[in-house]
């Protein structure tokens, strides 16, 4: 049932992408119109554009090419704790080899990124994932953020949330 209502929201979420497309390009249309800046050949433009975009949601659609959206593990971390540990049930397989990018902060003040060697990422017998990280101590209040993937495909696994506060 579960996995259901998981295609229900990527389907939503398909067509949530096509009408931002659709209005990000009516808005910049009404904005050269405006200005007196829409000609013939961005109207033309504009509506295969739209087109294309239509048909190609429904092509995914039908031929199930929409994926899910990587996967969220958030790791709220009280300032100056020098390492955390979780552990997430993803159900992967034993032994999958995992990359990860460094943890990068979002947002001001600016601040140093966590670098990818203090993440370490351990699949266990049973598929769930444990997440090690290291050095800290110095890290600023914030949050930072980075990507898991697949070692041999580059495919996402999921987004690591590092919430320092």
């Amino acid at each position: 049932m579960a996995e259901t209502f998981d295609y229900l929201r990527m389907v939503r979420d398909s067509w949530a992408s096509f009408l931002a497309k659709a209005s990000l390009r009516a808005d910049n249309a009404l904005t050269d119109i405006g200005n007196d800046a829409y000609k013939y050949e961005r109207a033309s433009r504009d509506v295969l554009g739209f087109y294309n975009d239509l048909l190609g949601t429904w092509i995914d659609l039908f031929s199930g090419k929409i994926t899910a959206p990587p996967l969220k593990i958030s790791i709220p971390i009280k300032q100056g704790t020098a390492t955390a540990t979780v552990t997430y049930p993803l159900g992967l397989t034993a032994g999958s080899a995992l990359d990860r990018t460094d943890l990068v902060k979002v947002g001001l003040p600016a601040g140093p990124a966590i670098p990818k060697a203090n993440v370490t990422l351990t699949v266990q017998p049973n598929g769930d994932l444990t997440i090690a990280l290291a050095g800290l101590g110095a890290i600023i209040v914030g949050r930072y953020e980075g990507l898991i993937t697949v070692q041999a495909t580059g495919a996402p696994v999921a987004i690591i949330l590092v919430e320092i506060v």
